[in-house]
């Protein structure tokens, strides 16, 4: 009898150690989802770093290949850009960092810090990649 119920007990404490293993286990994947889920908004970055300006020269990636622009064309591609790198980074969102339209220069000025502009250059990039796929299909 002395046997079957250590047997029981020590059942009981498998079961609790399993169960509290599955809840930390849980909340370690919650965590860590979370803050990939921040990084990826710019929430972790936006206030981190030397600020700095980059301009990026960007009339290849506009409509119009004419040499006729329009600012709505630039201020389109600028919210593409808040929309798709690090959403919370941006001064709209309450962040820090800035896009400005330069029209004479057929560019745009980033000023963040360093991680939000490789992000905003990798972006850039992977648009001229598909643009080029797009038009050598036609």
């Amino acid at each position: 009898m002395e046997t079957g119920n250590q047997n029981a007990r020590n059942n009981k404490y498998r079961q609790f150690s399993l169960s509290m293993l599955m809840l930390l286990v849980t909340g370690i994947a919650c965590f860590l989802g979370g803050h990939m889920h921040g990084y990826r908004q710019g929430f972790a970055f936006w206030d981190s770093g030397q600020f700095r300006s980059y301009t990026f020269y960007v009339s290849d990636l506009l409509p119009n290949h004419d040499g006729t622009k329009s600012i709505a064309e630039f201020d389109l591609l600028a919210m593409e850009i808040k929309n798709a790198v690090m959403p919370g980074a941006w001064r709209e969102k309450n962040g820090k960092a800035i896009v400005d339209a330069v029209f004479e220069q057929s560019s745009l000025r980033v000023t963040a810090n360093s991680i939000i502009i490789e992000e905003v250059e990798r972006y850039l990039e992977k648009r001229r990649k598909s643009r080029k796929m797009l038009e050598s299909e036609k």
